[in-house]
C-alpha cells in the first residue's frame, strides 16, 4: 500500500545534514509496524506541520479509498464510499477535513477516526454497506462486514469468490451494477482515473490474486492500464482520466500568526479541475450579455508573458480611472497592485503559470460584470478583496501552479534517467508472477503443512492481512533459518528481503 504519511524527526537536525524520521502512527497507519527513514534537512524544513495535525492523521488518507458516514439526501446519516483526493487542516479548530470524490462529485467532510475506515480497493468496488443507516449498522459492524467481504473475495480461510451475488448475499440482498464507474487515484501521475467496478474486481481477483482467467480478460501492469484489444475503448473495463491537483499534504498549515483564518486557509487543496480549456474558449469568444450572431470578440493570444498580462491590466486600470465609476477603477487598481506583488514573489512565471493567472483574472472580472449587471453593489465593492494571495480562489490557482511546476520537474528528471529506469517491465524487482522451481519449494520451511509465502519475506510484501496469505496453501511466518538457495531466489525475483526479515 502506497500513500502519504507523517513522520517525526528524532535527534538534532542541522542544516545540510540528515535526520532520522520515524513514522507517526496516525490515520491510515495507526496499526502499522514501526518504521523509520533518513531524510535530508532540506527535505524536512518546508514540510513541517504541527503535532496536532500529524496525530490527527487526516492527510494520510489522500489517495486512499474510504468508507465514511455522511448525511444523505433524505437527511439521515448513512454509510458512503469515496476516494480521498485532498485534505485541509483547520488550525484554530484543530480539525482535519477530507475532500472526497463520491462518484464524480467532490465533497468536504470532517475527518473522524470513529467513522472513517481505510478499505481495500475490492471492498470499495463492492461497497457492501452503501446507503445503510449509521443507527442500524454501527462502525464496528461495518468493519466486520468489510473484513468478511475481503476474506471471501480473496479466499482467506476458504475458496476465493468472484461472484458479486455471493459476496453480497449477507449484506441485505444489495446488488451492484459492475458497469458502474468509480474514481481511483493513480498516485504515480496524480490523476483521478475513472474505472469500472468490473475491471477493479477482475484485476484484483485474476491479476493480483493469480487466479486463472478467461481468454477475453486482459490486464496491464497496473489497475489503470488496459491491455490488449480493450485499450482505448469506453467499455466497462476501460478507464478515463481527469487531471487532479494534488497537494503533498505535508506543508505547514499555520506558519505564522499572520496566516489566513481557518475558513480562508486551504493550503492543501486537492480538487478536480472545473476550468476546462473548452469553457475558457467559449467565454472568450463571445460577450455573454449579447446574443447576436455577429457578436464575436477578438481572441487574445494563448501564450503571453507575465509582463504583457500585467501591462494589459494596467491599461484597463488607467482607462477606468477617467471613464468609469470609482468602484470599477478600484477593482482593477487592486488587480494591478496584486500583479506587481506577484512579479517580485517566488511564484513561477512560466507561460503555463501565466495562463492560469490570466484565466483566474478572467473569472474574477466575469463575476464582477455579472454582479454589476445584477446591480448587486454590495458584492461589487467586495471584488477588489479577491485580488489577494490569501483569497480562496487564488490559493487554488497557486497550488495548481506549484503542482504543475513540480510535475514538470519530475518529468524532466525522468526524461534524463537511464533506459533501465524507463522500462519497469524489465525490472526484476517488479511485482509479477514468478514460477517457483521444485528445489526451492522443497527447501522452503513449512508451518502446519503450509509452505512459506516468499512474497511475504520479500521487500514487495504480500497483500494478506493478520498473518494470513491471500493464497490458501501458503502461510506467513518468520523462519528461524532460511536456506541460502531460498535467499538467493528471493533476491533475484522479489528484490531481496524486507527490512523486518533481515
Amino acid at each position: 500500500m502506497v500513500g502519504f504519511a507523517y513522520g517525526k524527526a528524532e535527534g538534532p537536525v542541522t542544516r545540510g545534514g540528515n535526520a532520522k524520521v520515524k513514522l507517526v502512527h496516525s490515520g491510515r497507519w495507526v496499526e502499522e509496524e514501526a518504521e523509520s527513514v533518513e531524510l535530508a534537512f532540506d527535505e524536512l524544513s518546508p514540510r513541517s506541520v504541527s503535532a496536532e495535525e500529524a496525530l490527527d492523521g487526516a492527510g494520510t488518507f489522500v489517495g486512499g479509498v474510504i468508507c465514511m458516514s455522511r448525511v444523505g439526501a433524505g437527511g439521515t446519516r448513512v454509510w458512503e464510499y469515496g476516494l480521498v483526493v485532498g485534505y485541509r487542516w483547520e488550525k484554530n479548530l484543530k480539525q482535519g477535513w477530507l475532500d472526497v470524490n463520491v462518484r464524480g462529485s467532490v465533497v468536504s467532510v470532517v475527518y473522524s477516526a470513529s467513522c472513517t475506515q481505510d478499505i481495500a480497493v475490492e471492498v470499495y468496488a463492492l461497497q457492501p454497506c452503501y446507503g445503510r443507516s449509521t443507527s442500524l449498522v454501527m462502525f464496528e459492524e461495518v468493519k466486520q462486514m468489510h473484513e468478511h467481504v475481503y476474506k471471501l473475495f480473496n479466499g482467506v480461510d476458504g475458496t476465493a469468490v468472484r461472484d458479486t451475488k455471493v459476496l453480497l448475499s449477507d449484506m441485505g440482498g444489495r446488488q451492484i451494477d459492475e458497469s458502474d464507474i468509480l474514481p481511483l487515484l493513480d498516485i504515480t501521475s496524480f490523476e483521478v482515473v475513472e474505472v469500472s467496478i468490473e475491471h477493479i474486481l477482475d484485476y484484483v481477483y485474476y491479476k493480483e490474486g493469480e487466479h486463472f482467467h478467461p481468454s477475453d480478460k486482459k490486464f496491464g501492469d497496473t489497475i489503470f492500464d488496459i491491455a490488449g484489444d480493450h485499450a482505448g475503448t469506453d467499455a466497462g473495463s476501460g478507464s478515463r482520466g481527469t487531471e487532479v491537483v494534488l497537494s503533498d499534504g505535508l506543508s505547514d498549515s499555520g506558519d505564522d500568526d499572520n496566516a489566513p483564518s481557518a475558513t480562508d486557509q486551504c493550503l492543501c487543496v486537492c480538487s478536480i479541475r472545473v476550468m476546462e480549456q473548452e469553457k475558457r474558449d467559449r467565454v472568450r469568444r463571445s460577450d455573454m450579455s449579447k446574443f447576436s450572431r455577429k457578436n464575436n470578440l477578438p481572441m487574445p493570444p494563448k501564450n503571453v508573458e507575465f509582463s504583457e498580462l500585467m501591462g494589459a491590466v494596467e491599461v484597463l486600470s488607467t482607462l477606468t480611472q477617467q471613464l468609469y465609476k470609482p468602484v470599477v477603477h478600484e477593482a482593477l487598481a487592486a488587480a494591478t497592485q496584486f500583479l506587481r506583488e506577484l512579479r517580485v514573489s517566488e511564484i513561477p512565471t512560466s507561460q503555463v503559470a501565466t495562463a492560469e493567472i490570466a484565466a483566474w483574472i478572467d473569472d474574477r472580472l466575469e463575476l464582477f460584470r455579472v454582479l454589476i449587471a445584477g446591480e448587486d453593489w454590495t458584492e461589487v465593492a467586495k471584488i477588489k478583496s479577491h485580488f489577494c494571495a490569501a483569497h480562496e480562489s487564488f490559493v487554488r490557482v497557486h497550488q495548481l501552479i506549484l503542482r504543475r511546476d513540480l510535475i514538470a520537474s519530475i518529468r524532466e528528471a525522468r526524461a534524463g534517467s537511464t533506459r533501465h529506469d524507463q522500462r519497469p517491465r524489465e525490472n526484476p524487482h517488479s511485482e509479477k508472477r514468478v514460477a517457483i522451481p521444485a528445489d526451492i519449494r522443497n527447501a522452503l520451511p513449512k508451518q502446519a503443512n503450509k509452505e512459506l509465502c516468499l512474497r511475504f519475506l520479500s521487500a514487495q510484501g504480500c497483500r494478506g492481512k493478520n498473518g494470513t496469505c491471500v493464497i490458501k496453501k501458503l502461510s506467513h511466518f518468520k523462519p528461524a533459518v532460511l536456506p541460502d538457495i531460498v535467499l538467493d531466489f528471493i533476491t533475484s525475483n522479489y528484490g531481496g528481503l524486507s527490512e523486518n526479515m533481515q
